[in-house]
């Protein structure tokens, strides 16, 4: 896809700018790379929403197979498992290897019932793991509203159109707040750039979309 080719051109110059201290080159960079990481993330969206949409009126004909008789039972007689499991899948699913980043922690999956949440655990992990300056580094990591970490929410994440704050949550018990204003797909770029704005081994990051309906087991 040709946001990955871009996204990677934009990783070597931002790499260069931080090498050379530009934090000001380092943050414009970021917040273009976040921007073509998220319309990349659209892209792929609208195309598994085809593809989906191509299955659907592909099977409308067939019958349904055995395997999904037994789930429709199941989830018929049993409605209140259904939700739970769905609630504790989360829509995102954030998985580190430690390992990887020669760190002595054990492997950390994270999912919560919001994207959001999700996130803000994510950055919790990260303080927990490399320590409290690793979030004030990420103080100088800019999204679209803002920095996507903050010690100073009120002045921070003031929405200078209305006035109002974007929305904010705090990060563990520290003292700093995560910017959580934006999609799904902005929050997942968000958290793969903050990522490599630490210099952690890329390789050691995954984040992916919660299972669907369909593919839980509910035996």
């Amino acid at each position: 896809m040709q946001t990955d080719k871009i996204i990677q051109l934009l990783h070597d110059r931002i790499k260069l700018a931080a090498n050379n201290a530009d934090m000001a080159e380092t943050s414009r960079l970021s917040r273009m790379a976040l921007r073509i990481q998220a319309i990349g993330d659209q892209i792929r969206t609208l195309e598994e929403e085809v593809r989906q949409i191509g299955e659907s009126l592909s099977m409308e004909s067939k019958p349904a197979s055995p395997v999904e008789q037994k789930v429709a039972c199941q989830v018929s007689g049993n409605s209140t498992e259904l939700t739970a499991a769905v609630q504790d899948a989360g829509e995102l699913v954030i998985e580190i290897n430690w390992g990887a980043c020669n760190r002595n922690r054990p492997n950390a999956r994270i999912s919560r019932g919001k994207a959001s949440d999700t996130l803000v655990a994510f950055l919790n992990e990260l303080g927990t793991t490399l320590g409290a300056e690793a979030l004030q580094k990420l103080t100088l990591f800019k999204v679209s509203r803002g920095p996507l970490v903050s010690q100073d929410p009120q002045s921070d994440y003031v929405n200078k159109t209305s006035g109002s704050l974007y929305v904010h949550h705090r990060i563990g018990n520290t003292q700093y707040f995560a910017l959580t204003h934006s999609s799904t797909a902005e929050k997942v770029a968000a958290a793969k750039e903050a990522w490599r704005f630490l210099g952690l081994t890329p390789g050691a990051l995954s984040i992916s979309k919660a299972k669907r309906l369909d593919a839980y087991d509910y035996m």
